[in-house]
């Protein structure tokens, strides 16, 4: 393998590393309704460069034509960190780049652009531009640090076979992540339909007080200092140990039963709820005996709730938690507050249907989150071997 530098494996033309016009020559009032399209971040994060409505006139593409995409182009975000970078598809309709954007003209007998941009979306290369962009006084990239990169180069052979492998990850990353959300939106429709839409309507279903729920509890947090606390067999719940998909299975810190004493231990099958700071009103299962720190408050269901119940009728809520929060300098929402908040509840016969109903498509979403964690995991640890070296993929 080759260690080139990017400027030593473009194009040898001129704007082979290029960035979009500045804003003063693409403004506002140069869009049209109908003309050349304009590509921006946009269609890098969502990957879909069908997207978006700003448009130039013919005569002001001719005049910024040097920021054209072309097929094959690799396109990289130039805003914050590098995190979004896509090879402009063959079908895409012609446009040009804005000043979001940089382009860069690979010399395809030295390297793919497909290959490329795995090399700009590596560890390797952001830890590169992390220490390229010390010192910069604007955030984001510059075509001075994509130049100075330095990139391990195979030979063009390899290149196709190992942009193969990880772009077929890729795609099944990607597909995942957009059936979960497909799923998630299904989710939110069937709760909606089978509790929101009843809410204030039906005589069977009642307004009440969150604390008439059960009983809430508010964690706290042991000395640190003390040893005494800390590495026992009862799980520390922290705002970080909630899943996305709203569970605490395993968390980073345990307390011994001594710790654990200081506070209150929640039986599983209580909901914690983050009332304190950047994640307030993200909620979980607890689904162990647990204690949990000062940041959460749980609640411990009565007889005439369910669990899962009272999880999801608070997952309906919780643009209110997030409301109260926002009323207050430092976002929270204490017990009391929280207990107050109103929520609607209905008999046990019909919880137990609402859960029923419920319960298929949270287990199909939970499934596809344990895929999509091991496409990634999967993922990460070939693109390591094989873009740095330790494993080839020398033809058979």
């Amino acid at each position: 393998m080759r260690d080139l530098l990017v400027e030593e494996v473009v194009a040898q033309r001129k704007g082979s590393i290029k960035i979009g016009p500045f804003g003063s020559a693409l403004p506002r009032s140069a869009m049209v309704r109908d003309g050349v399209k304009v590509y921006g971040q946009e269609n890098l994060i969502s990957r879909d460069w069908s997207i978006g409505d700003r448009r130039i006139t013919p005569e002001t593409f001719e005049m910024l034509r040097s920021c054209e995409l072309n097929p094959g182009d690799v396109v990289i975000g130039m805003m914050g960190s590098l995190g979004h970078c896509e090879v402009f598809p063959s079908g895409a309709e012609p446009g040009i780049m804005d000043s979001h954007l940089l382009r860069i003209q690979t010399d395809r007998g030295l390297l793919i652009p497909e290959y490329l941009r795995l090399l700009l979306l590596s560890g390797e290369t952001i830890q590169q531009i992390d220490r390229l962009s010390h010192g910069s006084i604007m955030a984001g990239l510059s075509s001075r640090v994509v130049r100075t990169l330095r990139v391990l180069v195979p030979p063009v052979e390899e290149q196709l076979r190992i942009a193969e492998a990880l772009n077929t990850i890729d795609e099944t990353i990607h597909s995942t992540k957009n059936l979960i959300c497909k799923l998630e939106l299904q989710e939110r429709g069937m709760k909606q339909s089978l509790i929101g839409s009843h809410q204030g309507v039906d005589d069977i279903w009642k307004e009440i007080r969150v604390g008439e729920l059960g009983r809430i509890v508010t964690g706290t947090t042991p000395p640190t200092s003390d040893d005494r606390y800390w590495d026992g067999e009862v799980p520390f719940v922290t705002p970080g140990d909630i899943d996305t998909a709203g569970n605490v299975v395993a968390t980073n810190r345990t307390v011994t039963q001594f710790g654990a004493s200081l506070g209150k231990i929640v039986p599983a099958g209580s909901i914690a709820v983050v009332c304190i700071g950047s994640t307030v009103g993200k909620m979980g299962w607890i689904t162990q005996s647990s204690v949990t720190n000062q940041q959460i408050n749980c609640i411990v269901p009565s007889g005439q709730y369910l669990s899962e119940f009272i999880y999801y009728i608070l997952e309906l809520v919780r643009p209110n938690i997030e409301a109260e929060a926002g009323r207050q300098a430092i976002p929270i929402v204490n017990a009391n507050l929280l207990s107050m908040l109103p929520v609607f509840v209905c008999p046990l016969d019909i919880q137990k249907e609402i859960i029923i109903n419920i319960t298929p498509i949270r287990d199909r979403i939970r499934q596809e989150r344990q895929m999509l964690s091991k496409y990634v995991n999967l993922r990460s640890g070939l693109a390591t071997d094989l873009l740095s070296g330790r494993v080839r993929m020398v033809a058979a």
